[in-house]
């Protein structure tokens, strides 16, 4: 028993359902600034002369790996806590669809059907594939293209439809397997997905498929959902951390040495389609091991619990969606460039970029997302 004033080691998992972890809204905090930083350099890309900078810069993309290790972890816990006399898959779709769909829906319909064409030419769009945005088939339109599609602003969301295409089917595993059988199907999918890039690779597949298509990124959610059946297991996490320490080690190491030999964790290099891609899973999902294990007071603790990290988490959602948009904005000569170039523009287009959206993400969440979130409490 952990005395009063003894920093507590380690989460447990009735906490995860009754409130928030601050730690956890850090990491989504975090998820969100490697994102936004990464979709930065589309305003002048390769035209940093600082190399440090740079570097982070080019390896942001592994953000949405984090994503969806902790949506894979999150959305298995909740399952996993569910009362199997009381499971109701309806009940779950509709808490689902109240906190993705609104803010969602509110943006293609702003994006498609209100943003005059004529004025603003470079954020008004419209595309033939528009039902697939709807449906949350964007990706594999994508894939089947093998390139992005002619709505710039919203090529972003593709994320989003792997993690609707998640929740309609996990639940449906989840529910139905043993626990033990659903850290093999896990582990199934980690080694899966990589003989599948590297399948795809070796048959001259573009990168966009293999970076956006639900069959070939199933490995994140995977390490997530590991985690949750671990975590509620009779020895917990603690039963992992030493493989996780080494695990993330050595992780930690690929990307360090991959920044140092070739400028950055480098999205469309044949090795982080392949491999790269599995160490980001693996890395992120030995870093969320190492959060949840770690005592209250901890250094990484009250790193990711401090309240700037917090915010970003809390908003995270609402910032994804409308950051993409805003780059976009910004690329078109406007005046904003403050004279600068290089390093000096890319920051202050950054800072310009997450500014903006934090304050929609901020009105998106007080005007639209929660008063939707408080309904959920009617579906359990």
């Amino acid at each position: 028993m952990t005395s009063i004033g003894e920093p507590r080691v380690g989460v447990l998992p009735s906490e995860l359902g009754r409130s928030r972890i601050p730690a956890l809204d850090g990491l989504r905090g975090l998820a969100i600034l490697l994102v936004m930083v990464f979709h930065a350099l589309d305003i002048q890309l390769d035209a940093i002369p600082f190399p440090a900078i740079h570097a982070i810069a080019i390896s942001g993309w592994s953000g949405v790996s984090l994503f969806f290790v902790l949506s894979g972890f999150l959305i298995t816990g909740i399952l996993l806590d569910l009362n199997p006399v009381r499971r109701s898959l309806g009940h779950f779709y509709a808490r689902r669809a109240l906190r993705i769909l609104p803010l969602y829906y509110v943006t293609l319909f702003i994006f498609f059907y209100l943003i005059p064409r004529e004025s603003f030419p470079q954020m008004a769009w419209h595309d033939d594939r528009e039902i697939l945005y709807w449906t949350f088939l964007q990706n594999w339109a994508m894939a089947a293209r093998g390139s992005f599609l002619n709505a710039p602003n919203l090529n972003h969301l593709w994320s989003l439809n792997i993690e609707e295409q998640f929740y309609l089917f996990w639940p449906l595993l989840v529910f139905g397997l043993r626990r033990r059988r659903l850290l093999w199907l896990c582990g199934g999918l980690v080694v899966g997905c990589l003989g599948l890039r590297v399948l795809l690779l070796v048959n001259d597949a573009p990168w966009v498929p293999i970076y956006i298509m639900t069959i070939t990124r199933m490995d994140d959610l995977a390490v997530g959902a590991a985690i949750a059946c671990i975590l509620r297991s009779p020895n917990g996490l603690q039963s992992i951390l030493p493989v996780a320490r080494v695990v993330g080690g050595l992780c930690a190491i690929y990307v360090l040495t991959a920044m140092v030999m070739t400028g950055g964790f480098l999205l469309r290099s044949d090795w982080t389609l392949t491999v790269g891609f599995s160490v980001a899973s693996l890395g992120f999902g030995s870093a969320l091991v190492g959060v949840l294990s770690a005592q209250s007071g901890g250094l990484a603790t009250r790193i990711l619990s401090n309240s700037i990290l917090r915010a970003f988490g809390k908003y995270s959602y609402a910032l994804y969606v409308v950051h993409l948009p805003i780059v976009i904005w910004l690329m078109v000569p406007n005046g904003a460039n403050a004279g600068w170039s290089g390093t000096a523009l890319y920051l202050w287009h950054l800072g310009v970029t997450i500014a903006l959206s934090f304050a929609v993400a901020f009105i998106s969440w007080h005007v639209l997302e929660y008063p939707f979130q408080k309904l959920k409490s009617r579906f359990g």
